[in-house]
């Protein structure tokens, strides 16, 4: 099969220095066990602090990357931030032109997305195809989260939600090469269940720390109506549970690939549950995938650029080998894409 003619030469991550564990929330008080905590898999999450954004994480793990890459901020004509959550004291004009001054670029593209956990990928084959199609030449690609500062107590599902989620920033350099990179990739979106996990305004009471951001779940109203509670979300749990292996079904037909051609599977980081489904229907190998789910939480559209990242650093993923990043999202989306990582 051709290659594409992209590659990723540049990684980078950051975690916000101050770490807390689970009694840091005091779950005992909302009705929240232990035994489900050892369900979720998560023991610690990083969290910014207050006079910390977004966009200064954003911004840490960019200069990471463009170190990692070797190039110039100048180089980078395109940059795409991706979050689920951003700074809610600015909406327009979208807070990448901040990151963009921040950076140093004076003109560039400046793109931002806001998307729950699949739209890091999204935003990837955006820039992947814009790098493709000759409009762009070298794209910086971040994922960004914040959730610490949308934390909501308002029930019991809610707050389960919430303590799960961690800050943090990860982001790729993109850019033509002659080398193989970019393989292919398999990414959709369904309105089935267009609910679930939203972060919004509220003036509830136990709404976040900036003016009422909270992250709040709640069942599709086209799934509660006809059935309980209950059953709908045990629909979403299923529905999400065969995403994952879906779209690395998916990705395989159009390439021809199997577990075989795949060294490493960088999988989404939501919870436990989640994560052991996933590699029990897909029938990953234990030994392609490794996960930071208990040290870090969930970092939605973080979680495959920090996940990577990580295992980058601790020289699990070589030059030449084979990876599938795959995810999952409200809305739903979900998506894989396949990439040979060419980086020392």
């Amino acid at each position: 099969m051709s290659s594409n003619n992209i590659e990723i030469i540049g990684i980078g991550s950051y975690l916000p220095e101050k770490k807390v564990d689970n009694h840091h929330f005091n779950y005992e008080n909302y009705g929240v066990s232990d035994e489900w905590l050892v369900k979720a898999g998560v023991k610690y999450r990083h969290v910014a602090e207050k006079n910390e954004t977004i966009i200064d994480l954003a911004y840490n793990a960019a200069i990471n990357a463009i170190s990692n890459a070797k190039i110039d901020i100048s180089d980078i004509d395109a940059i795409y931030l991706v979050s689920g959550t951003i700074s809610p004291e600015q909406i327009i004009p979208a807070a990448v032109l901040d990151l963009q001054k921040k950076l140093g670029i004076t003109e560039s593209l400046a793109f931002q997305t806001l998307d729950t956990c699949c739209g890091f990928l999204n935003t990837l084959e955006l820039a992947t195809h814009s790098i493709m199609a000759g409009s762009v030449k070298c794209a910086l690609v971040i994922g960004a989260e914040v959730f610490s500062k949308a934390f909501c107590k308002k029930s019991e599902v809610t707050f389960k939600v919430s303590m799960c989620m961690g800050d943090g920033a990860g982001a790729l350099i993109l850019k033509a090469s002659k080398d193989e990179g970019f393989i292919s990739s398999y990414l959709k979106s369904s309105t089935k269940f267009s609910g679930g996990l939203k972060v919004c305004y509220t003036d509830h009471k136990d709404g976040g720390e900036n003016g009422g951001l909270i992250v709040d779940f709640n069942i599709p109203e086209n799934v509660k109506s006809s059935i309980d509670p209950e059953e709908a979300l045990g629909r979403i749990i299923d529905f999400t549970k065969n995403a994952i292996p879906n779209a690395i079904k998916g990705v395989y037909e159009k390439t021809g690939f199997s577990h075989d051609n795949i060294d490493h599977f960088i999988l989404h980081q939501p919870n436990r549950m989640f994560i052991e489904s996933w590699k029990k229907l897909a029938m990953i190998p234990p030994e392609k995938h490794e996960d930071t789910l208990i040290e870090n939480g969930n970092m939605a559209t973080a979680s495959i650029p920090v996940t990577l990242d990580i295992f980058y650093k601790e020289g699990k993923i070589k030059k030449g080998e084979t990876l599938l990043f795959a995810s999952v999202g409200e809305g739903a989306t979900w998506g894989a894409m396949i990439w040979k990582w060419n980086i020392d």
